[in-house]
């Protein structure tokens, strides 16, 4: 992250490499963000659709920064992840409501939950 004309490394939560792992192992593309109030951009072949996804531990919490976003961004589909399989049932859902080119007529993903 930038700040103050330097870069800060970002701390990153304990259980996001094992949400990515396990978005990996059932074909799931990610890019970690450094820098944004939210971790990872995931999305599934063939590249329609994506989710973002905070992830955070069990007892972590969202920054100011953070909440702000995920209060203003409604509609985007976006979520906190606090475990790799909650991750992995919207990433799911999400790809199989958007992947095929497009919002399935009207449906609205329950992805689209902030938690906040």
């Amino acid at each position: 992250m930038y700040h103050g004309g330097r870069f800060i490394a970002q701390r990153r939560d304990a259980n996001e490499g094992d949400i990515e792992e396990l978005l990996h192992a059932h074909g799931f593309q990610t890019l970690r963000v450094d820098g944004a109030p939210f971790d990872l951009v995931v999305w599934c072949l063939p590249g329609r659709g994506f989710l973002l996804i905070d992830s955070k531990t069990e007892f972590g919490s969202m920054t100011k920064r953070g909440k702000k976003f995920f209060l203003a961004s409604e509609g985007l589909p976006r979520l906190i992840a606090r475990t790799p399989e909650a991750a992995l049932a919207a990433a799911q859902e999400h790809c199989r409501l958007y992947g095929k080119g497009g919002l399935a007529h009207g449906a609205r993903s329950r992805s689209d939950r902030s938690g906040v």
